[in-house]
């Protein structure tokens, strides 16, 4: 879930500055994120904080983070107030995308298929450079040179293969994976 929380504060710009630089880190000029650590010792985002003027925004990928994080605004500025709410499921939005004023559900299916195809790809080369819970928080390529955590990835790739992917519907593909690891197809 895309969620998205506007809040307001009457606190001073300074104090909620200093605030904000306390209890989250500080990212970019008026932005701060909540970050987490994973066992590896990676970090990633949780949620993001945007303070414009008064209005703070909050940004996260889940209600759980969402709520957390206002949460936790809410007992550094007592006197916040909730402008707006936003929590959108991406798969709805990604049907609601246009590309040049035409939904996706509206696309001929090879166009549809082409879209879908590109999106995919991108999301396993992403894949192969993020941590993943199921490899101790290893990213797949460091999985790969890591000799206590390369069984984990070779089953998680036979694991994938073994999953029946809905016609019509799109998922990752496994070989093109192993191809980005440099890995040989299954034995």
């Amino acid at each position: 879930m895309l969620c998205r929380v506007e809040v307001s504060t009457e606190t001073p710009i300074a104090d909620v500055e200093s605030a904000l630089h306390a209890a989250l880190e500080h990212q970019a000029d008026g932005v701060w994120a909540e970050m987490f650590e994973l066992a590896n010792e990676d970090r990633v985002v949780r949620g993001t904080v945007r303070r414009e003027g008064s209005v703070l925004t909050v940004e996260t990928n889940s209600e759980a983070r969402s709520e957390h994080l206002v949460d936790l605004l809410r007992n550094l500025f007592p006197d916040l107030v909730t402008l707006s709410e936003e929590y959108t499921d991406p798969r709805k939005a990604l049907e609601e995308r246009s590309d040049t004023d035409v939904r996706i559900a509206d696309l001929p299916d090879q166009r549809m298929t082409a879209l879908l195809d590109q999106v995919i790809r991108q999301k396993e080369m992403e894949w192969v450079e993020e941590p993943v819970p199921a490899l101790g928080g290893l990213t797949p390529r460091q999985a790969l040179n890591d000799p206590t955590r390369r069984e984990d990835l070779l089953a998680l790739l036979r694991e994938f293969e073994g999953y029946t992917i809905p016609e019509g519907a799109g998922g990752f593909n496994v070989e093109r994976i192993r191809g980005l690891l440099g890995l040989p197809g299954p034995a």
